[in-house]
C-alpha cells in the first residue's frame, strides 16, 4: 500500500506544523469523516474518498490518522 500522508489528507500545510492544534485536527477529521460518509458508491453503502489514485474508506484513514 502507498503511504498516506496524514497532514495531506486532513488539508492541513506542512509548512504550518506549529499551528496545528488538537481542536483542529478533531475538526478537520470530522469533516473528513462525513465527506467519506456522503460519499458512498450506488453499488454498495461503503463510502470513499479519492487520494492519490485510491479509493480510501474510513478504516482506511483512521490508521494513518492515529499514528
Amino acid at each position: 500500500m502507498q503511504y498516506i500522508n496524514p497532514y495531506e489528507l486532513l488539508n492541513f500545510s506542512i509548512s504550518n506544523v506549529e499551528n496545528i492544534t488538537a481542536e483542529k485536527i478533531r475538526k478537520a477529521k470530522t469533516a473528513l469523516f462525513r465527506e467519506i460518509d456522503l460519499n458512498r458508491n450506488e453499488k454498495n453503502d461503503i463510502g470513499f474518498i479519492e487520494y492519490r489514485q485510491m479509493h480510501l474508506t474510513k478504516a482506511d484513514c483512521i490508521k494513518p490518522l492515529d499514528d
